[in-house]
């Protein structure tokens, strides 16, 4: 877990991370590792976002978010976590954008749909913003 003793370590090493491990090499020994160290980096960053979210720090939230869609930007925890993001901070216009380019995204890449919790809050949320 993230927490105000150890933030600032946190930023120090997700800074030094310059991209992916041997990305110019082929080397079979070196995928699992690559692949490890990119999903670790997302799950830093995840954490990190969720940190910034608990001290009501949006920006610094949703700009932690924004690296992992940088790098990967069919990572659906990063798509969910700006849909969970958005509804906390009660950005719902950001929300509405966000939830139709996961939909697309999860319908051109995986044939799925959004979960049903976010699938519900985009109807009502459209709904109200028509009414209004």
């Amino acid at each position: 877990m993230i927490d105000d003793q150890n933030i600032s370590q946190t930023l120090l090493v997700l800074d030094s991370f310059r991209g992916t491990f041997l990305e110019e090499e082929d080397y079979l020994w070196a995928y699992d590792t690559r692949e490890y160290l990119e999903k670790k980096y997302e799950e830093v960053l995840l954490k990190v976002g969720k940190y910034y979210g608990r001290k009501k720090n949006f920006e610094e939230a949703r700009n932690a978010i924004e690296r992992i869609i940088h790098r990967n930007p069919l990572s659906c925890e990063a798509h969910s976590e700006f849909l969970n993001l958005y509804l906390y901070f009660k950005r719902y216009d950001l929300f509405l954008t966000q939830y139709r380019r996961y939909a697309k995204l999860l319908k051109e890449e995986y044939g799925e749909v959004p979960e049903i919790e976010y699938a519900e809050a985009y109807q009502k949320l459209w709904s109200d913003w028509n009414k209004a």
